[in-house]
């Protein structure tokens, strides 16, 4: 199954800006649009914590969480989370098909943090995870890691795929080779039978 996408993050309308603003929607300007959202986003955090994605696990301090990663990755609630990611996945790597060991954060909601929503979590090896985390300094490295990670489940699946047209193509080439071998049976058996 192909990477899902995540949800898409929420956006305000013209109205809702207009409002924060403090002006008729058709006067909205550039700087109305930019900083109204940037307002707007806030004020929606306060409401819900978990409306937008998180990418990074430094940024879920943004959200009110004092939140060291290191002791997270610490934790019991973690383990038990982690435990419970690689356990449904069988402990299968989506990336290579290989074993398990890890499990990579797509999104650091809290949601995510406290183990509400598992379906960001993805249970790698370590080589995979440490591939899709190859450039952590660059500023796109977010979208880098999901792009690594899209490429290695694709070629996983790719891999799968192959793997079951080689297995479906081996049962039918043996179950050929069955009738075969009965239809010769059968011919010796009724010639054996006529010659009696």
């Amino acid at each position: 199954m192909p990477l899902a996408k995540l949800p898409p993050d929420p956006a305000p309308t013209d109205e809702e800006l207009a409002t924060i603003r403090g002006v008729p929607v058709a006067s909205l300007t550039v700087g109305d649009y930019i900083f109204g959202e940037m307002e707007w986003q806030r004020l929606s955090q306060e409401r819900d914590p978990n409306a937008f994605l998180v990418r990074y696990a430094t940024d879920a301090t943004n959200f009110g969480w004092s939140l060291d990663y290191r002791d997270y990755l610490k934790s019991k609630e973690w383990k038990k989370i982690r435990k419970r990611v690689l356990e449904s996945a069988d402990y299968l790597c989506a990336g290579c098909g290989g074993t398990a060991s890890a499990v990579h954060h797509r999104d650091y909601r809290p949601r995510v943090l406290i183990g509400e929503d598992d379906a960001p979590l993805i249970p790698l090896c370590s080589e995979c995870h440490d591939a899709i985390h190859i450039d952590n300094k660059a500023a796109d490295a977010w979208d880098k890691a999901e792009a690594a990670l899209a490429a290695l489940i694709a070629m996983n699946e790719a891999k799968i795929s192959n793997l079951d047209t080689t297995l479906v193509a081996g049962r039918l080439y043996l179950e050929q080779q069955n009738r075969s071998v009965q239809s010769n049976d059968d011919s010796s058996s009724s010639a054996e039978r006529r010659s009696r």
